[in-house]
């Protein structure tokens, strides 16, 4: 499960944070004492990683790591399953120990997936996207100056320009029904362009 990182924040510093939140849920699994004090070991780990985790991944992300519906029927159990006899307790353990095993499965996956991610997109590398117009509007891509198009001091890194998907369909789009000849035989330079050059 590859999570989506908050816009602004880095690759690293939310693996930690995600590594940081899985180690904390074991530990609340470990608390002492009666079923309610895991419980609420556990509830208060659920706060706690909403806070970490908000501006470094989406709510949606949080939603499925966190605040699933075992984190709601716990919530809720908190309130009303309070007795000490051994029945409630063995089913707030239950309850308690199936959802952080799910969670530290869950986090595991994400933190996996992530690091997974960053070794596929070293960060000593520049990435850029260029879209259809960029094609349209160059006509020898290999002879494109692309430092005054790109922001910052990237001549010393490796540069590796991405084709979505998307632009290769507008591309062939274009070629079939452009609007003028020059972008007609643009589109086709460029598709063949690309796959010369490895794009």
């Amino acid at each position: 499960m590859l999570v989506t990182i908050y816009p602004g924040s880095n690759r690293d510093d939310v693996l930690g944070a995600l590594r940081d939140v899985a180690s904390k849920v074991l530990n609340a699994g470990n608390a002492h004492g009666p079923a309610q004090a895991r419980v609420a070991a556990y509830l208060e780990w659920a706060t706690d990683s909403v806070r970490m985790l908000e501006h470094r991944v989406s709510m949606a992300d949080i939603d499925r790591l966190v605040l699933t519906r075992g984190y709601e029927r716990l919530l809720a159990a908190a309130g009303t399953l309070t007795g000490a006899d051994i029945g409630t307790q063995r089913v707030l353990n239950g309850l308690v120990s199936h959802e952080i095993q799910q969670r530290s499965q869950a986090l595991e996956e994400a933190i996996r997936d992530l690091d997974a991610q960053g070794r596929r997109w070293p960060q000593g590398t520049l990435y850029a996207v260029a879209d259809t117009s960029f094609y349209i509007e160059h006509d020898k891509l290999r002879e494109v100056d692309l430092a005054p198009l790109l922001p910052g001091a990237w001549l010393d890194k490796p540069l590796t320009i991405i084709v979505p998907v998307i632009v290769l369909d507008e591309l062939d789009g274009l070629k079939q029904r452009g609007g003028t000849a020059h972008v007609k035989w643009r589109a086709s330079y460029t598709e063949v362009s690309s796959a010369e050059v490895g794009l």
